[in-house]
């Protein structure tokens, strides 16, 4: 059995196609992007400054005493503070603390893109407290080169701890490897905070 061919019936008329009414419109004007004149980037670098080299010995406040709580010591010539804190249980560091500070040129050498210094525990300058390990804070303010390298290279600042052998031989990787320090970074402001013993 077949089917009869369907054929399209020529006697039958399309209805011609209905358009809507147009509506209309105003063209608006667009107003062409500023550009910017010059170089994408800066001809002159940012200004910045580090920390000259030095080292000095600051007395810490007491963490326990009332004249001392919640009081920095400021070490002298460097955007440096350090805090004696009692927290978590742990004993607070007493005594005095020997800064010393690289210079940025001996921070490159050990692959530092920032700031290089030790910190090591000693009796007060007047003799009369000895030194004790503990907690320390310490806050380092790098407004003075936080437009360094460009490209949030300030939101991206942190502490790193790295072996005593760094300042003795730079170059050795075993000596790079650096170990993560818990930091407190505040672009805003620019300080850099870190909780450590010492």
């Amino acid at each position: 059995m077949t089917l009869p061919a369907l054929a399209a019936d020529q006697s039958v008329q399309a209805a011609p196609p209905v358009f809507e009414k147009p509506i209309p419109t105003t063209m608006g004007k667009v107003k062409p992007r500023t550009v910017t004149k010059g170089p994408r980037t800066p001809v002159i670098p940012p200004e910045r400054t580090w920390p000259k080299a030095a080292t000095t010995v600051v007395d810490l406040p007491d963490a326990e005493a009332k004249t001392g709580a919640g009081k920095s010591a400021r070490v002298p010539g460097l955007s440096l503070t350090l805090r004696s804190e009692a927290k978590s249980g742990a004993e607070p560091a007493r005594g005095g603390v020997e800064t010393r500070v690289l210079s940025h040129e001996a921070a490159q050498k050990a692959g530092v893109d920032g700031v290089m210094f030790t910190l090591r525990g000693r009796d007060s300058r007047d003799g009369k407290t000895k030194a004790q390990s503990g907690q320390v804070r310490s806050t380092l303010d790098y407004s003075s080169f936080a437009g360094a390298y460009g490209g949030g290279y300030a939101s991206r600042l942190t502490f790193v701890e790295l072996p005593s052998c760094v300042l003795t031989t730079p170059a050795s990787e075993a000596c790079r490897t650096s170990k993560p320090v818990k930091t407190i970074n505040a672009p805003r402001t620019r300080p850099l905070r870190r909780r450590a013993s010492h």
